[in-house]
């Protein structure tokens, strides 16, 4: 979720103030003071949120009285720069509202120099606006001679927008550290919005799988076969989310069923399982685990799709599914495989978890990335190259093409 490979605070991304500016996954990684909001075209419309007056300091006169030497045993100064982890307000596991208020309040330690929200893997809002709201008493200095309000160091509350679905959210309240590395505390939650059934499905069962595999694709099968249906389904590999579909195989006999080909596992041992989900209620199956000797053949297939946003635009954005066990690539390139050109070149990788959608039907989680052409200028086709230091695979090439429909068109062969 939400990680960047090779990157420091944050580099500034220009945005006009006042002005609502669409912008790529990863320029609004990039980007300080906004709040950025999907829309249809698959990219983010941002706009810059208010940077706060700097805080008041003392006059530059007023220095610090000299230390005083002791003879006794010293020791070393010791700098923490980590805020504390806040108390959070609740997050509800399900809202039919369409928005969710994320508040926090921070009551002792390192203040907090910015903070952001994530959701299901974008960035949504990161800024510098913090407030102080009341918290409990315990002072037990009641009645009418007294009048006692106690106040948190430091809060921050935004409400976000969302669209129907499962949104995974992380907020990060950070300082930058001693080499100016951004030191966050992190606070995670689930929720779900809409009003689709939220009643507890059957439970998947597994078909049998191969304690040992040599690197040959795996096929994953599971069944249930009583119960109610669920409206969505995940891999887990070692009880992270590796895969989610809201696509089922067809059955005459079971309730539901799916299935999922892995190309290419990583050579270690896999304890795999499925949850077959309704809304937030998740079912597990038993783990199997898979024993994997060897690597599968190389390079991985990246997934790559390209659209056409309204402005004109092609949105061409990657995905290369942890499954693969390449291990964190670290830059990446947008190339004219005709002229053997370097068409955008970025320093950075993103991390996109599993988050289907009714757009998107199935997705891995995976390493990722995303950049934007000018049409008039755009290749016939493009391709993407990944790299991790000076080991690096391609892509096969996508044609950009206009189409009657602006759906994602995926590279071949996924």
């Amino acid at each position: 979720m939400n990680k960047i490979f090779c990157i420091a605070l944050f580099i500034l991304f220009p945005l006009v103030s006042g002005a609502q500016t669409r912008v790529t996954r990863d320029e609004a990684e990039q980007a300080a003071d906004v709040a950025c909001q999907p829309d249809d075209s698959g990219l983010l419309a941002c706009v810059p949120v208010p940077v706060p007056p700097p805080p008041l300091t003392n006059d530059p006169s007023i220095q610090p009285l000299p230390g005083i030497p002791l003879s006794m045993e010293s020791f070393s100064n010791t700098t923490i720069n980590r805020p504390n982890i806040p108390g959070f307000d609740p997050i509800p596991a399900t809202s039919d509202t369409g928005s969710v208020e994320i508040g926090w309040d921070l009551n002792y330690g390192i203040p907090v120099q910015y903070w952001e929200i994530w959701d299901n893997g974008q960035l949504r809002y990161r800024g510098r606006q913090f407030t102080q709201r009341a918290i409990a008493s315990n002072s037990g200095l009641e009645g009418p001679a007294f009048s006692v309000r106690t106040l948190s160091m430091q809060s921050g509350i935004y409400t976000l927008t969302l669209v129907p679905g499962r949104h995974e959210l992380t907020v990060n309240l950070c300082s930058g550290g001693a080499r100016s590395e951004p030191l966050c505390a992190r606070h995670e939650a689930v929720t779900w919005v809409g009003g689709e059934d939220k009643s507890s499905p059957g439970k998947p069962q597994l078909e049998s799988l191969p304690s040992v595999n040599t690197g040959e694709p795996l096929e994953v099968r599971w069944n249930v076969w009583w119960g109610q249906p669920g409206q969505y389904w995940q891999l887990l590999d070692n009880d992270a989310v590796i895969y989610e579909s809201r696509k089922f195989s067809p059955s005459e006999r079971a309730v539901q069923s799916g299935s999922l080909r892995i190309q290419s596992p990583s050579p270690e041992a896999h304890d795999l399982r499925v949850n077959l989900c309704s809304a937030n209620v998740c079912v597990a199956s038993d783990s199997t685990r898979v024993s994997v000797l060897l690597p599968g053949p190389r390079p991985p297939t990246l997934q790559v799709q390209s659209s056409l946003t309204p402005q004109g635009e092609w949105l061409v954005s990657w995905r290369l599914p942890y499954s693969y066990g390449t291990g964190p690539p670290d830059s990446w390139q947008l190339r004219n495989p005709a002229a053997d050109q370097v068409l955008v070149a970025k320093q950075s990788v993103s991390q996109c978890p599993a988050v289907s959608s009714k757009d998107q039907e199935d997705v891995f989680a995976g390493y990722c990335g995303d950049a934007l052409l000018p049409a008039v200028n755009a290749p016939a086709a493009t391709m993407v190259r990944v790299c991790t230091g000076t080991d690096c695979f391609d892509s096969r090439s996508v044609p950009l093409v206009r189409r009657a429909t602006n759906r994602p068109r995926s590279s071949p062969g996924q």
